[in-house]
């Protein structure tokens, strides 16, 4: 039986290659996917959320695995249908989610694994959702480094992107490099098995659920096409021109007066000229054999830059509208498709504001470059839910912590909007989100002991020192049962803009599979964890938070499962059959 990371790298070099993936069904008998697999959703908060069954990663198994594989031999396996659950949007609107089985989600993630190994080496650099290596972060890099002079913004939005992908248009892409029936048949049984909402079936005819462990990959393999489409059809057709615009005749004209002037004896006003030059443009701007047209995707949203007229501009959205809808069969949102001007209005991509610098004097070398802000308007909403009828916010959910647990959780909260935030010009703007957060910390804090906020801010402020600056923060200590000090901080975060690196993304990187041997030595012993016996299979036993567990045994000693897991501090325990029934029982 192969290696999980032979069975990859054969899928990586057969997609460099671009040759077609034959006889791949039968990868689908490999144990070490499946223990592969389970190593990486085991953790997942949705890991033990039930789908349209009560079965969830707990009690997993290798003759959880067998079966399967031998379901999937006599092609008898028969997929679930997901359970559909919404989710509360910004704007009011609500968004549904398909929570599969836990069965479901371990072969969607073995199939992905070997079809994501493949499709890699092949999809576009400018794809950047839902691939190893790359996020937000990285098609904001692209946009930055290689955007500068843009005079438009088309902005593309996929109306209902993953609920309206067409299966036949889908499985027509998957069977371009597939040259296997018998998995096509099973991923078409996976797109059509139904949805339950309510307790109610209902039949799919197209889309891939959202919450599916294989429905991002399936959306990037379907919008490769229009990838392609752009790189191969758009992009010769508007890029036309020479490396750079031609030069402004008036800027040339009093450069070359500065130059004869300075070989002159005679005075000349040439301080005159050069501040006559710093107002004019080095190039020409309206240079109508010059332009340029850019592109990034991520998941289903997408932005293009363009250079040119906004007459062009427009032609070039209207080009993509019309290869959605006949080739993919998708719509473009008509409130969230436009085309923006760069330089008087910012155009809204993946929670930024992008823009472009226009008539800075004092700094020339800056006009034309891209500009990430915050989103507007965004900090003082997000300040105002920490605030309540314009007072800090008691945070009953923080009431049930400790103090050094209501530290870290909205140090956590903080940093994680400052660390996606940290490359917008204006991140300093977000000391007004911490000075709210600050409040209703200690407000919290001072309910929860009954002090004024006074007395929380002498018992807990501390300074610290961050790269060189002294920061004012609040901190609290506390010594572990073996010696170990453990601080739990609020504050010390630089809000100082970060700056993308220049070099390019490495297109070549390997994307080698990165297991946890751990968990896959544990699951594979033949001792319990719990009594010690032999046996020949061990089953896991999960729970959602390792933190919860003395939370549920206040005033009684905690059973012994319980005490074995805060001891190896794990959130899994494979034990034997007989035990794990008894942990179910509340017997042990």
């Amino acid at each position: 039986m192969q290696t999980t990371e032979n069975v990859i790298r054969v899928m990586q070099t057969l997609g460099s290659k671009g040759e077609p993936l034959t006889r791949l069904y039968r990868q689908l008998y490999n144990e070490n996917l499946y223990i592969s697999a389970y190593s990486r959703l085991y953790a997942n908060k949705g890991a033990l959320t039930p789908g349209a069954t009560a079965e969830t990663v707990d009690g997993m198994s290798i003759s959880k695995i067998r079966k399967i594989i031998a379901q999937l031999r006599t092609e008898t396996y028969r997929w679930t249908p997901v359970r559909r659950h919404y989710i509360q949007k910004k704007d009011g609107k609500k968004r549904p989610l398909g929570l599969p089985t836990w069965s479901d989600k371990l072969l969607e993630e073995v199939i992905r694994l070997l079809l994501d190994a493949y499709y890699e080496p092949i999809f576009s650099p400018h794809s950047h959702g839902y691939r190893q290596g790359r996020g937000c972060h990285t098609t904001l890099q692209e946009i930055v480094t290689k955007w500068s002079g843009t005079a438009w913004f088309l902005e593309g939005d996929i109306r209902g992107c993953f609920d309206q992908l067409d299966h036949q248009v889908l499985l027509g892409l998957l069977g371009k490099c597939i040259k296997d029936n018998r998995l096509l048949r099973l991923i078409r049984y996976r797109l059509e098995s139904g949805i339950l909402e309510d307790w109610q079936y209902q039949r799919s005819y197209s889309g891939a659920p959202q919450g599916g462990v294989l429905s991002p990959l399936l959306a990037n393999i379907y919008l490769h096409e229009l990838d392609e489409f752009v790189q191969n059809t758009l992009l010769p057709q508007w890029n036309r021109g020479g490396a750079r615009r031609k030069a402004n005749p008036a800027y040339r004209t009093l450069v070359n007066k500065v130059y004869l002037a300075r070989k002159s004896e005679e005075r000349q006003p040439i301080q005159k000229w050069r501040k006559a030059m710093r107002q004019l443009p080095s190039i020409d701007v309206f240079d109508p054999n010059f332009r340029r047209l850019r592109y990034v995707r991520y998941a289903d949203d997408f932005l293009l830059s363009f250079i040119g007229s906004k007459a062009e501009a427009q032609e070039i959205l209207a080009q993509i509208n019309t290869f959605l809808g006949e080739t993919l069969h998708l719509q473009m949102s008509k409130e969230k498709s436009k085309v923006t001007h760069a330089k008087t209005k910012y155009a809204r991509f993946l929670g930024y504001d992008i823009g472009v610098y226009g008539n800075v004097p004092s700094r020339r070398n800056a006009n034309g470059s891209i500009c990430l802000r915050l989103p507007a308007g965004y900090v003082a909403s997000r300040s105002r839910e920490w605030q309540k009828n314009g007072k800090p916010k008691i945070n009953g959910l923080a009431m049930a912590y400790s103090a050094e647990e209501a530290l870290l959780s909205y140090q956590m909260q903080f940093r994680g909007i400052v660390n996606y935030y940290q490359y917008a010009v204006d991140v300093s703007a977000l000391t007004r989100l911490k000075y709210a957060m600050e409040r209703s910390l200690v407000s919290t804090l001072a309910t929860k002991f009954r002090v004024s906020t006074s007395k929380i801010y002498r018992r807990y402020r501390a300074k610290m020192r961050v790269n060189g600056y002294t920061y004012e923060a609040l901190q609290s200590t506390i010594t572990r049962d073996d010696g170990k000090e453990l601080t739990f901080t609020w504050g010390g975060i630089p809000l100082r803009r970060r700056r993308f690196f220049t070099e390019p993304l490495d297109d070549k990187v390997a994307h080698g599979y990165q297991g946890r041997s751990e968990i896959v030595a544990r699951m594979s012993a033949t001792k319990c964890e719990l009594c010690g016996c032999e046996t020949d299979e061990l089953e896991g036993h999960h729970v959602k938070k390792l933190a919860d567990l003395p939370k549920k045994w206040k005033k009684e000693p905690p059973p012994q499962w319980a005490v074995a897991m805060i001891a190896r501090r794990r959130k899994t325990l494979f034990v034997c059959k007989t035990c794990h029934s008894r942990i179910h029982a509340k017997s042990v």
